[in-house]
């Protein structure tokens, strides 16, 4: 039975990533354990890439293509505490025809709490659709940057 793999060292460098935002935490993100807990932590990640796509001034009209997140990977590497926010730094660190891959790392004070990794689909009426050639365009600016 294959173990747990760790998460690849080159997303664990902050300065790879093209964009950044600090996240709150909230006293309702505390477990019995006293840190953020593992749900609170994947709807921070959540916000991270709603941010990302704002900042990129990304929006996704009824009857247009939108994203569909198809898969989510969250490798949990230290413990986050509230009131201290959370250094969301995030990227693209994958693109084909139709789906693209966002990386976050997310970074309390000077170390790195979490790394996620979402992998989206373009659709358009609830089907796999090619990416249109802005968002395209979007995302290649915003690729991870050479470790």
């Amino acid at each position: 039975m294959g173990g747990l793999q760790r998460p690849p060292p080159d997303l664990l460098l902050s300065g790879r990533y093209p964009m950044a935002t600090d996240i709150a935490t909230r006293y309702g993100d505390l477990d019995l354990n006293g840190h953020v807990n593992n749900v609170a932590m994947a709807a921070i990640f959540q916000e991270a890439r709603a941010w990302f796509f704002s900042a990129l001034g990304l929006h996704w009209p009824p009857g247009g293509q939108r994203p569909m997140v198809a898969s989510v990977q969250i490798d949990y590497l230290a413990e986050a505490f509230h009131p201290a926010p959370i250094r969301m730094n995030i990227g693209v660190s994958e693109i084909g025809r139709s789906s693209w891959t966002v990386a976050a790392l997310a970074v309390q004070g000077s170390r790195a709490c979490a790394l996620c990794r979402a992998a989206l689909v373009c659709t358009e009426d609830r089907r796999p659709a090619a990416m249109e050639a802005h968002l395209r365009e979007a995302f290649e600016s915003r690729r991870l940057l050479p470790a």
